[in-house]
């Protein structure tokens, strides 16, 4: 299972890096 095993890699790492800046960013408005 090969085929864009590449694609799903980088997208599980952007989603996450995604998450992680959306909460540091509702944390500086105090939203969190």
């Amino acid at each position: 299972m090969e085929t864009g095993d590449g694609a799903a890699w980088w997208l599980a790492a952007l989603g996450a890096a995604a998450a992680g800046v959306l909460v540091r960013f509702r944390k500086g408005l105090g939203l969190v």
